[in-house]
C-alpha cells in the first residue's frame, strides 16, 4: 500500500458519494464542479505535506545552527572515535586474515614437501 494512498481514496469516495447524492436527488448538475473540487482538493493535500516539510527542515537547521562551539567538539570527538574504532577492527581483521593465508602457504609448503620427501613405488 502506497504512502499517501488514503487520500485519493478519500478524494474518490467524497466524489462517488457527492455524485450518488447528485444522481439521487435528481438534479442535472454538471460535474466540472466536482471535478474541480477534488483538484482544488489535492492541491491543498499536496501543498499541506510541503509546508509541514519545509517547517520539519528549517527546524533541523536552525537546531543545527544553535549548537554551541562545545558541542560540535563533543559531536567531532565522538565522529572520531568511532572511526578510529572502526579502523582498529578492519586492521584486527586485517591482521588476522594475513596470518590465516600465511598460515595456510605454511601447511601447503608443509605437504608439498612432504610429498616430495615420500618415497617413491
Amino acid at each position: 500500500m502506497g504512502k499517501h494512498l488514503g487520500e485519493p481514496a478519500l478524494a474518490l469516495l467524497i466524489a462517488m458519494t457527492v455524485g450518488v447524492l447528485y444522481v439521487g436527488a435528481g438534479l442535472k448538475l454538471p460535474l466540472l464542479p466536482l471535478v474541480l473540487a477534488i483538484v482544488v482538493f489535492q492541491f491543498g493535500v499536496a501543498s499541506w505535506r510541503l509546508y509541514r516539510r519545509q517547517q520539519i527542515s528549517i527546524a533541523t537547521t536552525r537546531s543545527l545552527r544553535n549548537l554551541d562551539a562545545f558541542d560540535r567538539v563533543k559531536s567531532e570527538q565522538r565522529l572520531t572515535a568511532q572511526y578510529e574504532h572502526r579502523e582498529r577492527r578492519l586492521e584486527q581483521w586485517h591482521d588476522a586474515q594475513v596470518r590465516r593465508l600465511i598460515d595456510d602457504v605454511a601447511d601447503v609448503s608443509r605437504q608439498l614437501t612432504q610429498l616430495r620427501d615420500a618415497p617413491r613405488e
